[in-house]
Order: structure tokens, then sequence, then C-alpha cells
């Protein structure tokens, strides 16, 4: 029997020139001057560079396993939205909770609403991963999402 090499790369949310989703509508937003930060951004997310992946993927023959890729920092919002924002020259305004929560509760009210509580809800959440078997098995060496993305 022949052994199959298989690896399975977990990615959280992908940075690079032209994302797409929300970390696109995000600068696209800040660039136009309409994006407000909900609350303090404190929320954490994994992120990884999208330069980082595509580097790590021709080293992976004859590997197997599953690994979160991560940059190890894993920013807050508010520290993403401000990154971006003094790259492009922008200032990030900021919606207090209270009047967030409130938002949040109208968009309830309208089918198809972009903002909604769930949403609110969404983005007042952490949501990390830990890439360490990654660093360990595979010399994963990420760089900051911070210090490598250039919108």
């Amino acid at each position: 029997m022949v052994g199959v090499d298989l690896v399975v790369l977990r990615l959280p949310l992908i940075v690079g020139q032209g994302a797409p989703g929300n970390l696109g509508a995000m600068v696209k937003n800040i660039r136009r001057g309409t994006y407000a930060r909900i609350g303090s951004g404190e929320a954490r997310r994994s992120m990884v560079l999208a330069s980082d992946v595509a580097a790590l993927l021709p080293t992976l023959q004859g590997k197997s396993g599953i690994y979160n890729l991560t940059d190890g920092i894993h920013p807050s919002f508010a520290m993403l939205e401000d990154h971006i924002g003094k790259q492009l020259g922008k200032r990030i305004r900021a919606i207090p909770p209270g009047i967030a929560s409130w938002m949040a509760r109208v968009g309830d009210l309208i089918p198809g609403s972009p903002f909604n509580s769930y949403r609110y809800s969404k983005m007042r959440q952490s949501l990390t991963f830990s890439h360490q078997r990654a660093v360990a098995e595979l010399g994963w060496n990420p760089k900051s999402v911070l210090e490598g993305f250039i919108p």
C-alpha cells in the first residue's frame, strides 16, 4: 500500500491587496471615509498574509498533517483599522457601543440589513487560533499582518 501525504491548512482571515469580503469592504470604506469603528474594536482575530501562505506552499511536499496558519499576533479590529487608516491617510471614527447596539436592534427589524444584532455580537467576540504546530513542524515563520499589509 502506498502512503499519501496530505496537508490541510486551516486559514483565518487572509490579508492581502485586493482582499475580497469583509476586509475588502473595510479597506474600500476607509478609503472613501465612510467607515466607522463599532465600539472600542478590541475583539481580536487570527489573520495571515496571503504572501506568507503562498511562500509556504512549495515547502509542503512530503509533509502530512493539519495546521493552523496565523501571524501569531492576532490583531484587534482597532489595530487593523488604525493600520489601514494610517496607510491611506484616513482617520477612523468610532460609534459608541450603546449607539451601535441600538443600530443593530433597528437592523434586526429590516430584512436583509447588513448590520444587525447577530453581526454586532460577532464583531465583539475574539476568534484566535494557535499556529504553534505549524511553527514546530513546518518551520512556519510569518510576518505580522500589521507590518506586511499595504492596502
